[in-house]
């Protein structure tokens, strides 16, 4: 899945402007831009999925461990397609910043809890595996450790220390139901989005044939094509 989807975010995120906006404050100003900026996370999502790489995951026999997500950073690409007109561009920026920093933590905690990816590397008949694509899995597995910057408790907060002083009508609680909107379409694409194409290989060091035909690939490394994320 190539981003979250723009529809539930937005649907999400004007459901919830609607339950916290203060009495007598009208949410009808508001919903367009938060249809405009949740298509700019999309899209943003777009470009970061076409060069984000999965890289540094250690092999040993059927085993991968470790490694780190690495993609561009998401600001600048949500920003470019945000609302930018003077009414919005505050919100725009404070939104893309918060969420753009609470992603590259989220990027951070992303790593392989050793995961069976490579059966073929159990005993492998030769002295060095060639490269391999893993068994697919969604991304939702390797977040464990990063997936809470992006629940709406840290987005929100995140978002709102972005607004410079004096903050624009409503910016916290704008940033509060995007926050909202963002979390529920990332769970679905976790879930959703497969890691694929990590291209394992390594050596068989106890390749001896014609006596030991066969071995496990021992500190074997594994390296993402760009785009794997699917």
């Amino acid at each position: 899945m190539p981003s979250p989807s723009s529809s539930l975010m937005s649907e999400i995120a004007k459901q919830a402007l609607q339950r916290i906006l203060p009495p007598g404050v009208s949410p009808d100003p508001y919903r367009t831009f938060i249809a405009d900026m949740s298509g700019a996370i999309a899209g943003g999502f777009s470009q970061w999925h076409a060069s984000a790489t999965l890289t540094g995951v250690v092999i040993n026999a059927v085993t991968a461990n470790g490694g780190r997500l690495i993609g561009p950073p998401l600001a600048p690409l949500v920003l470019a397609q945000a609302p930018r007109d003077k009414q919005w561009m505050a919100y725009s920026k404070a939104i893309a910043d918060g969420f753009g920093s609470q992603f590259q933590l989220f990027e951070s905690g992303v790593t392989v809890p050793g995961l069976p990816w490579y059966p073929a590397f159990a005993a492998f008949p030769g002295p060095a595996a060639p490269p391999t694509p893993n068994i697919p899995i969604p991304l939702m597995a390797l977040s464990a450790a990063g997936r809470w910057h992006l629940d709406a408790g840290s987005l929100g907060p995140a978002m709102q220390r972005k607004f410079s002083h004096p903050k624009p009508p409503a910016a916290d609680q704008i940033a509060a139901a995007m926050a909202v909107g963002i979390e529920k379409a990332v769970q679905v694409w976790l879930v959703s989005t497969m890691v694929t194409n990590v291209m394992g290989q390594g050596p068989i060091p106890t390749f001896a044939p014609p006596y030991v035909p066969v071995g496990p690939v021992v500190g074997g490394i594994g390296v993402q094509l760009p785009g794997g994320m699917i």
